[in-house]
């Protein structure tokens, strides 16, 4: 989704579906695009709402990171068959989407502050 449509969506001024009225077994984004081109349906709310009713389900792992984090609630995995795209990539994503980069200042900041904390337990306790 673009910024232009996200903006549209919250203004409530977007004047596609939601939903394709024509059920096609097995959609790629070509055909989401064209189908959603067509029936004047936005690709991507049409993209969701048959993966809420979809048995298997292909998503890219961002997404399901997003929903673990509570950012998209738009894809509901339970009780279907997850085939992630670019799963390869998940475990990297994971370890560093809860880590962080401690630089020099960082460090300098902390040792300050440890000092800082060791004086003041030295002072207190003599």
């Amino acid at each position: 989704m673009t910024m232009a449509c996200v903006n549209t969506v919250k203004t409530k001024q977007c004047k596609r579906k939601t939903k394709f009225t024509t059920i096609n077994d097995v959609m790629d984004i070509e055909d989401l695009i064209q189908e959603g081109t067509a029936h004047n349906v936005c690709p991507f709310k049409g993209a969701v709402s048959r993966a809420r009713k979809a048995n298997v389900v292909l998503v890219p792992y961002s997404t399901l990171f997003h929903a673990a984090q509570g950012l998209n609630n738009s894809v509901r995995v339970a009780d279907k068959v997850v085939i992630i795209d670019e799963a390869h990539n998940m475990f990297n994503k994971g370890c560093s989407a809860k880590s962080g980069l401690i630089d020099r200042d960082d460090l300098k900041e902390c040792h300050v502050a440890v000092r800082l904390n060791h004086c003041h337990y030295r002072l207190a306790n003599n």
